[in-house]
């Protein structure tokens, strides 16, 4: 259901026209429209898996909205010209999978040592394990949706510096540096990148009892959907970001010199941060973040020696890290 007011102090009366799916009109003079929420779902909180509205501020006709829309691509098309990286299309590679194309094009301009940008052309790319971006490398959501699969437990995005240890949920062994890293859309509504639909479900690490959903900060930093760590010099913006399994994003260990703006979050996860930074980031800027998360919308933090053995039991358990370079200063 369906309520418009023209300011949030007065009561308001849900529409008659409001109820199931389709358009909905709203009356004029209307500020602000407020929906129901179902509740309780396996995130705790939880919107509708089917559901979806966006609202532009200050655009009231079709053609202004239409205009507002055209500057993204505008936007994404110049900075595209003026990088001077070559255009890797998805549609241009072989694979039987959005998944093999991706790591195909990957692969190719990590061993030219040229740089690129992965165009993810119109339409929704499943992934069955993290993007992992080498320096020097843009991926470019162009009307795309990239998605992790369902029952995947992992990042969708990471930098390639990050190198796993043996153990998959333990810290990384190295943290490498990597540069010139970006992640955009051009489009607020059609560029996204978005977790699993049914998140991975196994029995918790210690004292199992069922298979439980591993979401939230206790299952560590593989639940965190954007993962940049030592990264100078990287831009992530202009797409939203929906069905997180942990924080949207995070920022640690050394990142530096980031731009990070209009991010659009629709996420109601337990403990769902939008844009984290944690550990030994500066010389950033962050604008234009906007919609709801389950925590911080934007966290800035100086977290050191916070947890330094896990499993960790208290007030809250701790399975594994959430940071993936630990607690604890690497030297970045």
């Amino acid at each position: 259901n369906w309520a418009f007011t023209s300011n949030m102090r007065d009561r308001m009366e849900l529409s008659n026209n409001a109820t199931g799916t389709g358009e909905v009109l709203v009356p004029a003079g209307a500020k602000y429209a407020v929906r129901t929420l179902e509740l309780p779902g396996e995130y705790n909180f939880k919107e509708s898996a089917d559901f979806e509205v966006w609202a532009v501020k200050n655009h009231q006709t079709k053609a202004e909205y239409e205009d507002y829309l055209k500057s993204f691509k505008k936007k994404a098309q110049q900075l595209i010209k003026e990088s001077g990286l070559p255009v890797y299309k998805i549609s241009d590679f072989s694979g039987s999978t959005s998944h093999e194309k991706i790591n195909n094009i990957l692969k190719l301009i990590k061993t030219t040592n040229n740089g690129g940008i992965l165009d993810l052309e119109y339409g929704t790319h499943l992934v069955n394990s993290a993007v992992v971006l080498p320096s020097n490398t843009w991926l470019y959501l162009n009307d795309a949706k990239l998605k992790l699969a369902d029952g995947v437990f992992d990042n969708i995005i990471r930098n390639e510096g990050i190198v796993p240890s043996d153990d998959p949920f333990a810290v990384a062994t190295a943290l490498n540096q990597n540069e010139n890293i970006r992640v955009f859309g051009n489009n607020p509504f059609d560029s996204s990148v978005e977790g699993p639909n049914k998140p991975y479900r196994a029995p918790a690490p210690v004292n199992p009892n069922g298979d439980v959903t591993w979401v939230g900060d206790p299952f560590g930093w593989r639940t965190i959907g954007i993962l940049f760590a030592n990264v100078k010099g990287y831009d992530i913006h202009d797409f939203n970001m929906t069905k997180t399994t942990a924080w949207a994003m995070s920022n640690e260990h050394g990142c530096e010199d980031m731009r990070i703006h209009d991010i659009w979050f629709s996420t109601r996860v337990a403990n769902g941060d939008g844009v984290h930074f944690v550990i030994g980031c500066k010389k950033g800027h962050v604008y234009n973040i906007n919609g709801f998360t389950g925590d911080d919308i934007v966290a800035i933090t100086a977290t050191q020696n916070f947890l330094t053995e896990h499993p960790i039991y208290g007030r809250k358990q701790y399975y594994y890290p959430m940071a993936v370079g630990g607690w604890g200063d690497r030297g970045h």
